[in-house]
C-alpha cells in the first residue's frame, strides 16, 4: 500500500485478535481498534509491546473479557505502561451492537459514532490517507457491517451498489473483493 504502518479492528474474537497482532506486530500497527472484544484471562499478551494507538468500542452490557469493567481495567492497564488507550462504552447497547443483521442488539447511531472513532484514528495515524484508501484489516466482519462501512466511505458508484445488492446472494467475497479493488492505492484484508 505503500503505507509502512498499518491499522486493524476487528468485531468480537476479531476485536482481541486485532489486539493481538498489535502486540505481536508493533513494527507494523500503528492503530487498534477492537470492537466488543477481549482476552481471555488466559491468554499469553505482552502488552508492553503495543506500539499502536488503541480506541476500543464496547457494549454496556456485555460479560466477560469484553465487560465494561474488563474494557476499563484494559484501558488502565495500557495506560499504566505508557500507551495510548482510549476505550468507549456506549450505554444501553450490547454485545454485537455493529451488527445489523441482529437487530434485537443493533444500534445504529452507536455503530456509526463508533466506526468514525474509528476512521479518524486510522486517519490520524496515516494509516489510511484519505477515506477511499484501504488500509484496514477487517476480522470478523459481517455482511450488515460492510453495509455501514461502504456508507460511511460514501462509495457510491453503481457497481458499489450492485455488488452490496448481491452480497447476500453471492455471498462476501465478491463485495471484498470490489471493495479492495475500489479503495484507491489500498488493501482490505479479513480473517
Amino acid at each position: 500500500t505503500g503505507n509502512p504502518k498499518v491499522g486493524v479492528t476487528g468485531f468480537c474474537m476479531g476485536g482481541g485478535l486485532s489486539l493481538m497482532i498489535a502486540c505481536q506486530r508493533p513494527d507494523a500497527v500503528a492503530a487498534c481498534a477492537p470492537f466488543y472484544g477481549g482476552m481471555r484471562p488466559d491468554t499469553p499478551v505482552d502488552w508492553d509491546a503495543i506500539a499502536a494507538a488503541v480506541e476500543g468500542h464496547y457494549a454496556e452490557s456485555d460479560q466477560g473479557s469484553a465487560s465494561p469493567e474488563a474494557a476499563k481495567k484494559l484501558e488502565a492497564e495500557l495506560r499504566g505502561k505508557g500507551k495510548s488507550a482510549t476505550f468507549h462504552v456506549y450505554p444501553g447497547t450490547h454485545h454485537a451492537f455493529f451488527n445489523d443483521t441482529r437487530p434485537e442488539v443493533y444500534d445504529a447511531a452507536v455503530s456509526k459514532t463508533a466506526w468514525e472513532r474509528t476512521l479518524t484514528l486510522f486517519l490520524m495515524l496515516r494509516t489510511i490517507q484519505y477515506v477511499s484508501t484501504c488500509n484496514i484489516m477487517l476480522a470478523g466482519t459481517h455482511q450488515g457491517q460492510l453495509n455501514l462501512i461502504l456508507n460511511i466511505f460514501n462509495m457510491e458508484s453503481t457497481a458499489i451498489r450492485t455488488a452490496t445488492q448481491q452480497s447476500a446472494n453471492n455471498g462476501m467475497g465478491q463485495l471484498l473483493n470490489l471493495l479492495a479493488h475500489t479503495c484507491r492505492s489500498g488493501t482490505l484484508t479479513t480473517v
